[in-house]
């Protein structure tokens, strides 16, 4: 961490964690155990406000996406949690029949659970991409390989360019053409990649395909609701147990920086400073730009936060069906070219209810509406938009609409008030090939970033904390205090 000096930090911390999600709770915790003073902040008047489930009309749900790959024994996120001693009493469910069924204008595919599977499966549907199948298996595997997150033969190294492997730098699209891929495996790929990272098949690089999908082909899952709130409960206790000061509603408002480019501390929105020499963000980088006095940043990084896209927002509907034995449902993605829909269905249970979770996508090219009759416009249109392909589109639920009972309808413009990102994103800064996310390092000494800024999804932000960590102490000793 550093070592730079400043009065103001004298009986300070070791570090402060601003915002108190998965990637915030982690890093906390982490810091914690090796031995570090720490302070979480966050602004809500609870951790994790955003994943946390909450209840209505009876039935408890999370308003979070918390399907992930990886979520097998033994794989990246049970050692995590085996680390951190949070697995006691927390409920995950793997999909055994797979990742889920994708709807791809009249086409419908089905992604099995295991990479072999999953080739076989994509060989079945296109028979004539039997060259580019195997060659995009192979380099999933390559990819997933050549990471020691994944392979546990491999030693602990900083990841200082926030890349898995140099295989390829190359999009999901471009890597599958020069594989001569049909244009229907190409969309099918590119359709996954645009719901699981949010970024399109062109846009996204490989490497970061690779991560995410390989992990979903292997083992998908998701946690309950019961499972992320005893998470949750787990994050306190631990926290607690290792001395974290915790923080709630406590927004901060700057981020102070001395004329050296030192952070010396924060100051939460009540007047009161906190004082260290190291501040790790898990909030949007964006939010860099309010936080921090402008002519502190260097122009070339100012610039870099201004131009970084956000992932797309997205419209959210809960529905519980009591009566739902002979329902057999999977999750599913639908997407369809003509209108530039696309939309996911996943499953849940609450009580002796299931839960089901309609998710629209919001087009990434949309501002959100700030005028309060125009949004109650939209969302009801983008509700019966979402409500007419979900029950009409989708297998096996055609008609369940009188059986369904909307639970909640949350809005990009509801994410966003909590994300405070713009439109409520999703993932978070968009990975592309032209902006491979950023570094945890901002150009500010003792400035830190973690979260989904740095790599996407659930794992994605937990992944964040331990590879920050891995910068800062001793990689190789530290890995295997995890490991071990």
């Amino acid at each position: 961490m550093s070592n730079h000096q400043s009065p103001i930090n004298k009986n300070g911390y070791d570090a402060i964690v601003v915002g108190s999600g998965i990637s915030g709770l982690t890093t906390a915790l982490i810091f914690a155990k090796e031995g570090k003073k720490v302070a979480l902040f966050e602004r809500d008047g609870d951790i994790a406000p955003l994943i946390r489930p909450y209840k209505r009309k009876g039935f408890e749900f999370s308003p979070g996406l918390h399907i992930s790959g990886w979520m097998d024994e033994g794989e990246v996120i049970a050692t995590f949690l085996q680390y951190l001693n949070l697995t006691d009493g927390v409920e995950k469910q793997l999909h055994k029949s797979g990742l889920a069924n994708v709807v791809v204008g009249p086409n419908e595919y089905h992604i099995p659970k295991g990479l072999d599977k999953v080739k076989r499966s994509l060989l079945t549907y296109f028979p004539d991409d039997v060259e580019a199948i195997n060659n995009y298996i192979e380099l999933i595997n390559e990819v997933n390989e050549k990471s020691f997150y994944f392979n546990k033969k491999l030693k602990p190294s900083r990841n200082k360019q926030v890349k898995f492997t140099g295989s390829t730098s190359l999009s999901l699209q471009d890597v599958m053409k020069q594989f001569r891929a049909s244009k229907g495996l190409i969309e099918l790929l590119g359709t996954l990649s645009y719901f699981l990272i949010g970024s399109r098949g062109e846009e996204v690089p490989f490497d970061v395909h690779a991560f995410v999908l390989g992990g979903f082909y292997r083992s998908p899952g998701f946690f309950t609701a019961k499972g992320i709130d005893r998470l949750l409960a787990n994050y306190k206790r631990e926290l607690n147990r290792f001395g974290v000061d915790l923080f709630l509603n406590s927004e901060v408002a700057e981020i102070i920086i001395d004329d050296h480019r030192n952070v010396i501390g924060i100051k939460v929105s009540n007047g009161s400073q906190y004082n260290s020499s190291n501040i790790i963000v898990s909030f949007s980088p964006k939010l860099l730009l309010e936080k921090i006095k402008t002519e502190k940043l260097r122009p070339i990084y100012k610039e870099r936060l201004e131009e970084a896209e956000n992932t797309f927002g997205i419209y959210v509907a809960f529905y519980a069906v009591k009566d739902y034995r002979n329902i057999e449902i999977d999750n599913y993605i639908y997407y369809n070219d003509n209108l530039n829909l696309t939309l996911a269905l996943t499953t849940n249970y609450s009580e002796d209810s299931l839960v089901l979770c309609g998710f629209l996508i919001e087009s990434d090219a949309v501002p959100l509406p700030y005028d309060a009759k125009l949004k109650e416009e939209i969302a009801k249109e983008k509700l019966d938009l979402l409500e007419d392909n979900i029950f009409n589109q989708i297998p096996g639920l055609t008609g369940l609409e009188n059986r369904a009972l909307l639970l909640d309808y949350l809005k990009p413009w509801s994410f966003e008030r909590y994300t405070k990102t713009i439109n409520g994103s999703a993932y978070g800064i968009k990975q592309t090939v032209n902006f491979h996310g950023f570094q945890h390092r901002v150009p500010i000494n003792g400035l830190y970033m973690v979260g989904q800024a740095i790599y996407p999804g659930f794992l994605g932000s937990m992944l964040s904390g331990f590879n920050l960590a891995l910068e800062i102490f001793k990689p190789e000793d530290f890995w295997s205090r995890v490991t071990n």
